[in-house]
């Protein structure tokens, strides 16, 4: 039998990494005021009833159980509320070779698909925790892919692969969160230091410091939503020599220091809605 191709597409058309999940959990919040918000992650936030709403740029956006809203990293927005809510919400990234244009709000209606997952993660609040985990994380990455999928037409862009600095960015992830001499990063992609620093900053947007620096401060955002570890802990885990290094950079870096960072942004130390707080990450 013969068969006749009529349109295909060939080649890696795949993303390069589907969305790291850093942190889900639907939690009640009595107040939930806090007048600027930023971390060098995405959010995604859903309601299950009217009362709170977020405000970036002088763009205002209401969340209810009718709407998504994607929030990209660094963007600096204020949350309110009016009364108690429901809050379900996502923490997560995106490979570093995607990057939003803008950093607004982006809010779609809720398709029932998505609905559906959303009742499915509550549903799954009373099951035993370790399989929670599991299923918590496998739901989280749907809606986040649906929510990926409903931004409007080129807010992601994608950078041009480009095979040493590729090579150099996973081996500083390979050696996390120790730092590489560029002497030694470069040697390894068969580049000069001064060619390796100049197309590093160019294909990655920062130095190979500040992109470890970046990686080194999005992993002490996620540590800090476990209320067990101490910000000295954190600190040492993501690479800083003493919490006062660790607390001078993540200022400079969030605009506010991790003390108060903790307190505005760790949710899941609120009351849940049904159970224990789930958590994926």
């Amino acid at each position: 039998m013969t068969q006749q191709i009529v349109s295909a597409v060939y080649g890696n058309f795949f993303p390069q990494e589907g969305p790291r999940i850093l942190h889900s959990a639907w939690v009640q919040l009595d107040k939930w005021e806090f007048p600027n918000q930023a971390a060098p992650y995405w959010r995604w936030y859903w309601n299950e009833y009217p009362g709170a709403h977020l405000i970036l740029g002088g763009q205002r956006v209401d969340l209810s159980p009718d709407h998504i809203v994607l929030i990209p990293p660094l963007a600096p927005f204020s949350c309110f509320t009016a009364k108690r809510v429901s809050h379900f919400y996502i923490h997560f990234t995106l490979a570093p070779a995607y990057t939003p244009v803008k950093a607004g709000l982006y809010s779609h209606a809720a398709c029932p698909s998505e609905l559906s997952l959303i009742r499915d993660f509550k549903a799954r609040l009373t099951g035993p925790a370790k399989l929670l985990e599991w299923h918590a994380g496998l739901i989280s990455v749907q809606l986040v892919n649906a929510a990926l999928l409903s931004l409007p037409a080129n807010t992601l862009v994608e950078r041009a692969p480009h095979p040493q600095i590729d090579r150099a960015i996973q081996l500083i992830e390979a050696h996390y969160p120790h730092a590489q001499p560029n002497a030694r990063l470069a040697k390894a992609v068969s580049m000069s230091s001064s060619s390796f620093l100049r197309q590093f900053s160019r294909v990655a947007g920062k130095s190979p410091h500040q992109y470890l620096l970046t990686r080194r401060i999005q992993e002490a955002c996620r540590l800090m939503h476990d209320p067990a570890l101490s910000l000295e802990l954190i600190a040492e885990k993501t690479g800083f020599c003493d919490r006062f290094h660790f607390t001078r950079h993540f200022k400079r870096h969030i605009g506010i220091g991790p003390a108060l960072y903790r307190r505005q942004a760790n949710l899941s130390l609120a009351k849940s809605v049904t159970g224990p707080v789930i958590e994926a990450g």
